[in-house]
């Protein structure tokens, strides 16, 4: 019973290419491994432009999920900002149209009489 051989590993990654090629000349399971990497290599290679498309599909509704949150915060912002404008115009309204106002004595901004 032969021994398998478990450098590959070790030979890949810390060798220099020119021992790793002659370890690959000589051992029949790195070789073997060799191969298997070689097609794995081969699927990865193919397979990349799929998770490419994919990873570019989410960065599409990435950015239009981010524009309409924008879209909405501003909206909201502008509305909030207009009923604001609407409420302080009534209020102002309220204190001229006051009789306690009119009469010179001091009132809020709701035309209640301060004390």
């Amino acid at each position: 019973m032969e021994k398998k051989c478990n450098n590959y590993e070790g030979y890949f990654v810390f060798a220099s290419e020119e021992d790793f090629q002659s370890h690959l000349f000589e051992c029949e399971d790195c070789q073997e491994e060799q191969i298997l990497q070689n097609k794995i290599s081969s699927l990865i290679k193919e397979a990349a432009p799929e998770y490419k498309k994919k990873i570019e599909k989410t960065n599409q509704k990435l950015k239009l999920v981010s524009c309409l949150i924008l879209l909405i915060f501003s909206v909201t912002g502008i509305l909030n900002m207009t009923y604001e404008n609407k409420r302080l115009s009534q209020t102002e309204n309220v204190i001229e149209d006051n009789l306690m106002y009119d009469m010179g004595l001091p009132v809020d901004e709701y035309g209640l009489l301060k004390i």
